[in-house]
C-alpha cells in the first residue's frame, strides 16, 4: 500500500469526532483502508456507540476536501470492498435481463425458501 497523504491536525481532528454521536479522539477507531495519490480513504468505528463512518479524504496542496457516509461495514468488509473488481455496465445490462427471466426468478425464491 502506498505512503497516505499527509494529514493536518485538524483533518485528524475531523477523522477521530463521530458526528453522531458527538464522540471523539480516544473512544474513536479509525484505519485507513487504503489511499491512491492525495485520496485517502479511512473507516471510522465510534467505541460508544457503535456507528461507523467511510470518509474519502482528499489532499490538493492547501485545501483538504472530505466526504463521509454512515455505513454498518466493518474495516474488513470495507478492505475486502477495495479489492472487487469494479462493477461493469455489462454486469448491470445482465442483471437487468436476468430479472425479466421467469426462470431466474423461481431460481432466487427456491433459494430463500
Amino acid at each position: 500500500m502506498k505512503r497516505p497523504p499527509a494529514l493536518s491536525k485538524e483533518t485528524l481532528r475531523l477523522l477521530s469526532f463521530c458526528s453522531l454521536c458527538r464522540t471523539e479522539n480516544e473512544h474513536v477507531d479509525v484505519r485507513l483502508m487504503g489511499s491512491e495519490g492525495e485520496i485517502g480513504v479511512w473507516h471510522i468505528r465510534t467505541k460508544t456507540c457503535g456507528h461507523a463512518l467511510l470518509a474519502m479524504v482528499l489532499k490538493n496542496k492547501e485545501l483538504v476536501s472530505t466526504v463521509g457516509i454512515v455505513t454498518d461495514l466493518s474495516a474488513e468488509d470495507v478492505r475486502r470492498m477495495l479489492c472487487q473488481r469494479s462493477v461493469s455496465l455489462n454486469d448491470v445490462l445482465r442483471t437487468h435481463q436476468s430479472f425479466g427471466d421467469p426462470a431466474y426468478l423461481k431460481t432466487l425464491l427456491e433459494r430463500t425458501a
